[in-house]
């Protein structure tokens, strides 16, 4: 399951299929196209060189919304800062919820949507693999405790912080330990691109491209949803 996917799945009301009012930055348009990038950096397709994003691997992804987001970032590769970046994703992919969602109905995992009015009401949908969103909420928990450290693990503990995911769905303990194991990370990686600052100006330490974008997407999303 895609980490965009996780976020908008984990927000519904099993039920009726609403959005969860105390949830409703999971499913914010930025937060997922900011996920989708997110994403493609843990698969280090994307990442940081100095100030602008940059393709690192330009094969096609299997998923097609992945897919969609690399060609956007493709077009613009090495011209956009990832603020921009993330704007022009936000913008091209304006219907990213309910594309995400609709993924999810095809899996059987969400029944087909009911819009909440008659013909222009916001759609929903109803949570038909309970299973599937426990699993989500699980692998939440697991990047919070620190039980999942790869990069995908890493990728979702900044966006659970960034959303407000930790605070609404974990314990006040775990939240706090969540954002201080985030903390640490962030301590650490900003040490490591210091100390290959030079080598990360060139192709070398591919990850370290990839991982600072993951870091300034975590910050952008958290401000964007103030």
């Amino acid at each position: 399951m895609l980490i965009a996917e996780t976020l908008a799945l984990v927000a519904i009301e099993p039920g009726s299929g609403k959005v969860r009012t105390n949830l409703l930055r999971a499913q914010h348009q930025d937060a997922l196209a900011g996920a989708l990038l997110i994403e493609l950096a843990t698969q280090m397709r994307l990442g940081l060189r100095g100030e602008v994003v940059v393709i690192l691997d330009n094969l096609p992804s299997r998923h097609p919304l992945l897919t969609a987001c690399l060609k956007i970032a493709r077009t613009h590769s090495g011209l956009l800062t990832a603020k921009l970046l993330l704007e022009k994703v936000s913008s091209k992919m304006p219907r990213l919820r309910n594309d995400l969602l609709d993924a999810l109905v095809r899996r059987d995992v969400l029944h087909a949507s009911k819009r909440e009015f008659w013909i222009f009401g916001k759609k929903n949908y109803p949570v038909r693999s309970i299973q599937a969103q426990n699993e989500g909420l699980l692998a939440i928990k697991r990047c919070a405790n620190g039980e999942n450290s790869k990069l995908e693990g890493i990728a979702l503990l900044g966006l659970v912080c960034a959303t407000g995911i930790a605070d609404q769905l974990l314990t006040f303990e775990e939240a706090e330990d969540a954002k201080a194991r985030l903390r640490l990370l962030q301590s650490e990686i900003a040490a490591e691109i210091e100390a290959n600052s030079e080598a990360i100006k060139g192709d070398e330490i591919v990850e370290l491209h990839s991982i600072a974008l993951m870091e300034q997407l975590y910050q952008l999303i958290e401000s964007k949803l103030k």
